[in-house]
């Protein structure tokens, strides 16, 4: 096991090989190259670890065969030509991964790496930069080494460092600024893709695109010597946008490379100069938070940005695979006391607030679509060219402008955030609630967007797949699908906290047609109806069976009067038993002169009744006789329907006269004796057939 570290001299620039381009006929650009040299060396172990050179701000990406690679922080020396390499965990050291075959690579810095693989490391070139005085970015300042330990893991390993990264010094002439004026960024905006991802193949030097950038943002002050680095890129005969922005407005320029210069090469600074003469200033676009949803209106120009002064992002124009990159943006206060930004680069994504799928919700537009949520088990943003669910979203805003964000569709991981400490930061959806990463703002520029956005507006409710059709005696209970319907026609499925059903109109006892009506909780002016239809079926009418919930209180012994409920009809039971609380029957029996059992409606039945049915389980002697129906018109004055036969099974008496509003009594008929006489019943049904 060892620790991979070096001791490294990296050259001054020399200025004894400059190379001279002629200016172009405006004599707006002057253009000329300076190579330069870099050598690193990693040299003999002391212990486990290894001295080298650099700064000690950035931290060295060391790879063995494509793995994913170890971060060493950087302790230079005082005359900086050597340095310690220590890993960001002591922990983490490169290992003998005893393939037999070892190749190192290096990136330098560790913030450009993203991914490595055996055969490329895919690189991030920075959109966004912040030179020194004297020289680019350290994050963009690229550089890459590789070494073929052969087939037995070394002690010492040595590396050459070559760039990665082409370098640009840039200067300014005839620029009209005020005297109190001052400048806050230079973008620089290429035909030809200059920044971004780019995967770097080793065994050919080439770069192939993986999420390239046409926009270079430098944040700077200076006019003149403003360093920059980018993938290398030759734009010989292209013509670029330079934007200068400053506090008071930007100056704009199209800048056209003579055929035969412009040849960014990798290792090497191109320095040119833009004449501004004749270039007037364009008052500042203002972009300012948006604190109140009333504010964002249809056609509004937004821009969206983390939260966290920390995280001064903006969505960039450069959609990734997954996600959107960054752009860099100054955030600062109007006179007024407003959040304001100004001018934001030509890398930020500015998109057009259009009505979303649905009422209520917004879209965010681009000229290639609507970023939408990508994924429901992955942290995906993209962009797609229709309109969709995943592309419609809900905002709400607190009251120091932070937007909650989230679409609507099927999509569940579907708010945004900028991830800041991804490498390097992204945009993009997140579960609802999650923390990763800062949340963020709106913000909308002025004098843009004067149309509503249509109301999500709640007309009505949908129910469908609800059973409509029953008999007399089946039970009832609400089935359906509620759905809420917008007045775009838009709908939304309901679940069942978010609506209330009244089915109290329902009486499964008779026959007939009856409304359910369905109430929007959040609005109880919005409702919903369907009718249900209950018909004669099999011809019960009332059911009555007996259980621990219909009957009115315990019973334990044969007992003079108690009731029992079901179905809607309540009986009175006269000196009949549930045999020590199993209510699924009840019992009647007589010894001696003990009293009558009797089971008599205690209304009339409205319906008329032509069937009475007895379920008889057991019979367990003959000293019950049977069991009478009678008939009254008043529950005083009774008259003989009929007889059920005793026996066990269903046992039925047929009216002959069927008539409405009727009483009905059923009374046990047993002989006088000395043995119990015993009779089990568990069901008694009229019905009207």
């Amino acid at each position: 096991m060892i620790l991979v570290g070096a001791a490294a001299v990296l050259a001054s620039v020399s200025c004894s090989k400059e190379e001279v381009i002629e200016a172009s006929k405006d004599g707006t650009v002057r253009f000329y190259a300076n190579e330069i040299k870099t050598k690193t060396e990693f040299g003999t172990p002391d212990g486990n670890k290894y001295p080298t050179l650099w700064t000690n701000t950035e931290k060295v990406k060391i790879s063995l065969n494509g793995s994913t690679g170890i971060d060493y922080s950087v302790t230079p020396s005082v005359d900086r030509k050597t340095a310690d390499f220590d890993p960001s965990d002591p922990e983490k050291t490169i290992k003998d991964d005893e393939s037999g075959a070892y190749k190192f690579y290096s990136l330098s810095p560790a913030a450009a790496f993203v991914s490595v693989t055996a055969s490329q490391f895919n690189v991030n070139f920075p959109a966004n930069q912040t030179p020194k005085a004297s020289s680019v970015d350290e994050k963009a300042q690229i550089l890459f080494a590789e070494y073929n330990a052969g087939s037995t893991f070394p002690a010492t390993v040595n590396l050459s460092f070559k760039h990665l990264a082409a370098y640009g010094k840039l200067s300014f002439t005839n620029l009209a600024l005020d005297g109190d004026e001052e400048v806050s960024s230079v973008t620089i905006e290429s035909p030809v893709d200059l920044a971004g991802r780019w995967q770097y193949v080793f065994s050919s030097g080439e770069y192939n695109a993986n999420s390239p950038s046409g926009v270079l943002t430098i944040t700077t002050s200076a006019t003149s010597d403003i360093w920059f680095a980018c993938k290398p890129v030759d734009l010989q005969g292209e013509t670029v946008t330079i934007t200068v922005a400053t506090d008071k407005g930007t100056f704009t320029k199209n800048l056209t490379f003579p055929s035969g210069k412009g040849n960014f090469e990798a290792g090497k600074i191109g320095s040119f100069t833009v004449d501004m003469d004749g270039i007037t200033r364009v008052a500042p676009i203002v972009y300012t938070l948006v604190d109140d949803i009333a504010d964002l209106t249809l056609g509004s120009e937004v821009i969206i940005v983390g939260k966290d002064d920390d995280a001064p992002y903006a969505i960039s124009t450069t959609q990734n695979g997954n996600n959107r990159a960054i752009a860099s943006i100054t955030k600062s206060t109007s006179a007024g006391g407003d959040a304001i930004i100004n001018d934001p680069g030509a890398d930020v994504q500015v998109f057009t607030i259009e009505n979303g799928a649905k009422g209520g919700t917004y879209a965010f537009a681009t000229a290639d679509g609507y970023i939408y949520a990508a994924s429901a088990s992955s942290n995906y943003m993209r962009t797609e060219t229709s309109l969709s669910l995943n592309s419609s979203w809900t905002i709400s805003i607190a009251a120091d402008g932070e937007a909650t964000i989230s679409a609507i569709g099927a999509n569940t991981r579907n708010t945004i955030r900028c991830n800041k400490g991804n490498t390097p930061p992204i945009f993009s959806c997140y579960a609802s609630g999650a923390t990763t990463g800062s949340a963020v703002l709106i913000y909308k520029k002025d004098g843009t967007g004067s149309g509503t956005i249509n109301p999500k507006v709640a007309e009505s409710l949908s129910i469908t797949d609800a059973t409509t059709d029953y008999n007399v005696g089946d039970s009832y209970s609400f089935d359906g699908k509620v759905t809420l319907v917008y007045s775009d026609n838009s709908s939304e499925a309901l679940t069942a906290s978010s609506y209330t059903v009244d089915d109290s109109d329902v009486n499964m006892t008779v026959a007939g047609t009856y409304t359910v009506t369905v109430t929007y909780n959040a609005d109880p002016s919005v409702k919903g109806t369907y009718d249900v239809t209950v018909s004669g079926g099999a011809g019960a009418t009332y059911t009555i069976t007996w259980n621990s919930s219909n009957n009115s209180k315990s019973v334990t012994s044969y007992t003079a009067s108690w009731s029992v409920t079901s179905s809607g009809l309540t009986c009175n039971m006269e000196n009949w038993n549930n045999n020590g609380n199993k209510w699924d029957y009840v019992k009647a029996g007589r010894k001696g002169n003990a009293s009558i059992a009797k089971i008599i409606t205690a209304k009339a039945i409205p319906e008329a009744i032509r069937t009475v049915t007895l379920t008889i389980d057991a019979v367990t002697s003959t000293s019950i006789n049977s069991l009478k129906l009678y008939v009254s018109d008043n529950g005083s004055s009774w008259t003989q329907s009929g007889t059920f036969t005793v026996g066990t099974g269903d046992k039925s008496v047929t009216i002959a006269s069927p008539a409405a509003n009727k009483y009905y009594k059923i009374e046990a008929d047993c002989a006088s004796g000395s043995s119990n006489g015993l009779i089990t019943v568990s069901k008694l049904v009229f019905t009207t057939n």
